[in-house]
């Protein structure tokens, strides 16, 4: 995600969103039975990738000011 961002190809806005997507999508697949071992294991990884980025923005946010 980060050399999609770096490309301008995803907006460090639209990052949490894109991840969030990947994550509904791990977890549909759980509950589909595709793979439940790695969907799990994936949808958790996600999941803090994702909570890293917002602690990320979070604190950048903090340091320049801007909301």
């Amino acid at each position: 995600m980060i050399t999609l961002v770096e490309r301008g190809v995803l907006t460090t806005e639209k990052t949490p969103e894109a991840v969030e997507a990947v994550i509904s999508t791990k977890r549909r697949m759980l509950e589909e039975q595709d793979e439940p071992r790695i969907s799990a294991a994936a949808a958790g990884l996600v999941s803090r990738i994702a909570n890293t980025l917002t602690a990320i923005r979070h604190e950048r946010e903090e340091t320049s000011g801007t909301p």
